[in-house]
């Protein structure tokens, strides 16, 4: 396969450096003692939930002998099958069936505004939705000694990595990486026997709209579909963006086909079934890429130099990619007006 000029091959690493002198305190994973593990929902970037929290919780429920609660949104939820292989029962909840969208993101936008941040919001136990969500997972299993996972433990144990490649090695132990599941939820006959999936978002930077604009993603579309197979862009109607992506029809080969009309909901459990079901992912690094990345597809993944992504998150990205037995190959869009290739005058 031709590698397009732009694509450079990372392999991202994290040497094991000295430990730091006042090592992270990592969460026991025997340390639930309850009939029942809520699980809590990110209501932040996806990214987050598919390289961070679901590792996270898969690690701390794995000797978890009791019911398990796990709310995801948008359908996010089905990624969490057999996350505790241990559990008597595990109950998979979409918070969209229990609380409304509109409130929800109200919700969110409250939660961002106070933190002021895109992807890393604030939540904790004070977060009013998480009263209502732990209510409710009361009432429905019946069960009365509870704990609570909340991703502020997650985010607290990822930011004090972010800046430190030892903390960041020490880190990794409290994260587990498995393949995800899907769940089934489009239509049989609509997607064809083989294709590629492909979502871009616009919020990665300027050079990832350049990049477009510049025929470049079309390139990359080009050179890895070399089968001509049909090409799915998984971008959803703008009320269930978390980003906003590229609207790439009428730029694009005739053989690029959208799934709007399929969108409800459950958006996320869609566009997972469709990586799933594809040949590879083409896309965003970030987003739906790690979530291509964890259900064990070949991906390439196009970044902005001016968005460079930290070299952390290269190296969970890696981890997650070495459990999956996935192939990812990450393509950097330079910061010159003029795209050329890596490293060139």
């Amino acid at each position: 396969m031709r590698v397009p000029h732009v694509v450079q091959r990372v392999r991202p690493t994290v040497r094991a450096a000295r430990i730091v002198a006042q090592p992270l305190r990592l969460p026991k994973t025997s340390s639930l003692r309850s009939d029942l593990a809520i699980v809590l929902p990110i209501l932040g970037e996806v990214a987050y939930e598919s390289l961070y929290w679901l590792p996270f919780v898969r690690k701390r429920l794995k000797s978890f002998r009791g019911t398990v609660v796990y709310f995801g949104r948008d359908g996010s939820e089905s990624w969490s099958h057999e996350i505790a292989p241990r559990a008597v029962t595990e109950i998979q909840v979409n918070i969209h069936d229990v609380v409304d969208r509109e409130h929800v993101r109200m919700h969110t936008e409250a939660l961002r505004a106070k933190s002021g941040v895109w992807k890393q919001i604030h939540q904790d136990q004070s977060t009013s939705l998480y009263g209502v969500l732990i209510d409710y997972a009361s009432k429905l299993t019946g069960l009365g000694k509870i704990s609570c996972l909340y991703p502020e433990a997650m985010f607290n144990l990822v930011n004090r990595s972010l800046g430190d490649q030892a903390r960041a090695w020490q880190a990794a132990r409290a994260f587990s990486y498995k393949t995800s599941s899907t769940s089934h939820e489009i239509p049989d006959g609509i997607l064809p026997p083989r294709y590629v999936a492909t979502r871009f978002y616009s919020k990665e930077g300027l050079d990832i709209l350049r990049a477009f604009e510049d025929g470049v993603i079309s390139e990359l579309l080009e050179t890895w579909n070399p089968d001509r197979v049909p090409i799915i862009d998984l971008t959803p109607p703008e009320s269930f963006q978390d980003h906003v992506g590229l609207n790439m029809s009428g730029h694009m080969a005739t053989n690029l086909f959208e799934l709007v009309p399929y969108f409800s909901d459950r958006n996320l459990a869609i566009q997972s079934e469709a990586i799933a079901r594809s040949e590879r992912f083409i896309g965003s690094h970030g987003g739906l890429g790690y979530v291509a990345v964890s259900l064990g597809k070949e991906s390439c993944l196009l970044e902005s130099e001016a968005t460079k992504i930290n070299r952390v998150h290269r190296y969970f990205l890696h981890r997650m990619a070495r459990a999956t037995n996935s192939n990812v190959h990450q393509v950097l869009v330079p910061k010159s007006p003029k795209l050329a290739p890596p490293g060139s005058g």
